[in-house]
């Protein structure tokens, strides 16, 4: 007699069988994969434009550590994080003008 209860799709590989063999794991995303810093860069962003500009440059601050370290200090993507986070830093703070 067949089961009647629904086939699920397993969450992470089973401990005893090699079937997996690591293929869910090139899939996930991590910190370091550019579509989930640009993702959490377009976050970042629309918090800001939402008005929480304390929120944005905690998120620019967080993402900007990551592409330090994962991209340097000289790459164009982490010297436009760099821009947005003092945008959002010296809003939050009350800070016009720019810094000096």
């Amino acid at each position: 007699m067949p089961s009647t209860a629904p086939a699920t799709k397993p969450t992470s590989p089973p401990e005893s069988s090699g079937a997996w063999s690591g293929s869910w794991q090139s899939t996930a995303t991590t910190v370091d994969d550019p579509d989930t810093r640009t993702a959490r860069h377009d976050l970042a962003y629309w918090w800001g434009e939402a008005g929480d500009a304390a929120g944005a440059a905690t998120a620019f601050a967080e993402l900007l550590v990551d592409q330090l370290r994962v991209l340097g200090p000289d790459h164009p993507a982490t010297l436009v994080t760099n821009g947005y986070f003092a945008r959002w830093l010296g809003q939050a703070d009350g800070v016009s003008g720019g810094v000096r």
